[in-house]
């Protein structure tokens, strides 16, 4: 007997969390790809990716209550993780994915970006650590530790890594290519499989389709519960960047359905055009979502706190 879908949630809004206006010198605009930290039952520190002056990406982090996610109780005051040497694939800027505890330390799997020509780029995915309780993150290899391959012949990113018995399973964005004529962009939503969370071997074909009228699927999230495996992601078409849902029941065969997705653009305001690189989590027995608003997270970043669907 096939199980059937996770029980549906809808995200109640809790607004702007924090938009990047020059509080630092490298911290000039955009709140990307926010990822969450527990420190506790009351605090959330929420590492996103900001852009300084040259529009380099740097991982800053603020601290909230979420039952108030609007009072900052702390704003980084460096960078906790910074762009890679001249020539290195994370030259042009950095991106936080999954932080999570590997023995004493912090693990962060980033993305690095290396700007080509024109308005083509680059990214792969890289592995950094923290040994102070996530101030500061170091790279373990200056080179990444999953790049291009046959099934993302341009670029890996946005990974969401999972620790699934003996095995670390990761989904992320897989590059496909560019349209010559227009340099429009495209990628998908691949899978990944490793024995030490190190060394990762993809695997073939895409974990959710593409649906008409849509170019590029990003930023999968998955939480694992025990009515099912739910995926939110970003989806691209003509309107901009909109939260898409799948749902699996072994975390290995993925059935979209967007209307599932439980939060939509709002009628105005930070997200009123965009939402994008979502993030979510189980925290203090509810469940969380993070995303970014309009422009790529030009706008600021967001919270969203689950109720379950009647």
């Amino acid at each position: 007997m096939t199980a059937g879908p996770p029980r549906k949630l809808n995200f109640v809004k809790r607004g702007l969390v924090f938009r990047p206006e020059g509080q630092r010198a490298w911290m000039v605009s955009h709140a990307a790809c926010p990822v969450a930290l527990p420190l506790g039952r009351d605090r959330l520190r929420i590492y996103f990716g900001t852009r300084d002056r040259r529009n380099y990406g740097h991982v800053a982090f603020v601290e909230i209550d979420p039952r108030t996610p609007a009072k900052i109780l702390a704003l980084s005051d460096e960078p906790a993780f910074a762009p890679g040497a001249l020539g290195h694939f994370d030259e042009n800027g950095v991106y936080p994915g999954t932080i999570m505890q590997v023995g004493d330390n912090l693990r962060m799997y980033y993305m690095g970006r290396l700007n080509y020509e024109g308005s083509r780029y680059g990214m792969a995915i890289g592995v950094a650590e923290s040994t102070d309780g996530g101030l500061v993150f170091r790279r373990l290899s200056p080179a990444p530790i999953f790049d291009r391959n046959p099934e993302s012949p341009w670029m890996v990113s946005t990974p969401c890594v999972m620790r699934a018995g003996r095995q670390w399973r990761m989904w992320h964005l897989g590059g496909t290519g560019w349209n010559d004529a227009s340099t429009k962009s495209y990628y998908r939503l691949k899978s990944a499989r490793s024995k030490d969370g190190l060394s990762w071997q993809p695997e073939p074909g895409d974990t959710v389709p593409l649906l008409t009228g849509e170019t590029n699927l990003a930023s999968p999230t998955v939480l694992q519960t025990g009515g099912g495996w739910r995926m939110w992601f970003c989806t691209y078409a003509r309107t901009g960047y909109r939260l898409g849902y799948a749902w699996s029941a072994d975390g290995d065969a993925w059935t979209r359905d967007d209307t599932a997705s439980g939060v939509a653009p709002g009628p105005d305001g930070f997200d009123s055009r965009e939402m994008a690189y979502p993030h979510a989590l189980e925290h203090d027995g509810r469940t969380y979502l993070l995303y970014s608003g309009n422009g790529f997270g030009r706008d600021g970043f967001g919270l969203a706190v689950a109720e379950e669907a009647a």
